[in-house]
């Protein structure tokens, strides 16, 4: 790649960069959603998560556009087109990653809040996927393997996580309110950690 191009892929580059500060933002405003009783912080954290959300998918589309402007003027063929297909893939496990925290948010503020002690597994399991997208980004920033293969062994407890709550929910003849409310959670944190192994996954492909 010349040193043209670079500076023109350096463009996609910042916009990864740009959407991986504010989905950090926005995970660690989810986090504390599960872990801060008080209403007025929380209130002002969901509409953090919202504004922020927004953001993202503004960045979203405008990254979408200035990637096929990138292919379309330089016509990138082999490992150079893979990357970008990459990168536009990536924006949009970023974008989903911050849907299903507004989505979290938005439980939280219609059936309940997630403070309380029922809700210790399911705010073990946010931390595990917060920790799982951090380190699928870093992992395809720095194109590291190692960091790469990590996040797809971590994702086996999210599943299982999930699985659990099925299998309780089959056994139960009426559904707690609260019960069904973790398990849409549990559900949401689980495909948290689905795109992140999707990031993942991308920085093997890139490297076979």
């Amino acid at each position: 790649m010349n040193t043209y191009l670079e500076k023109e892929f350096h463009k996609l580059v910042k916009i990864l960069n740009d959407m991986k500060d504010i989905i950090h933002k926005i995970l660690d405003y989810t986090g504390k959603l599960f872990s801060e009783p008080n209403e007025d912080f929380r209130r002002d954290a969901r509409k953090n998560i919202e504004e922020l959300i927004n953001t993202i998918e503004i960045i979203r589309r405008d990254a979408f556009i200035e990637a096929l402007i990138y292919i379309a003027r330089f016509q990138p063929l082999g490992r150079e087109l893979k990357l970008v297909e990459a990168y536009i893939n990536v924006y949009y496990d970023i974008y989903r990653i911050s849907r299903y925290c507004g989505e979290i948010s938005r439980i939280d503020n219609i059936i309940d809040n997630f403070t309380n002690e029922t809700f210790h597994d399911l705010r073990e399991g946010f931390i595990w996927a917060t920790e799982m997208v951090k380190l699928a980004i870093q992992s395809f920033i720095e194109n590291n393997i190692d960091i790469a293969r990590k996040v797809l062994d971590m994702d086996n407890k999210l599943d299982n996580l999930y699985i659990s709550y099925l299998k309780k929910l089959k056994e139960m003849e009426k559904v707690p309110k609260y019960f069904a409310a973790k398990t849409i959670l549990a559900r949401h944190i689980e495909r948290i950690g689905d795109h992140a192994t999707y990031i993942a996954e991308k920085v093997l492909d890139l490297n076979m």
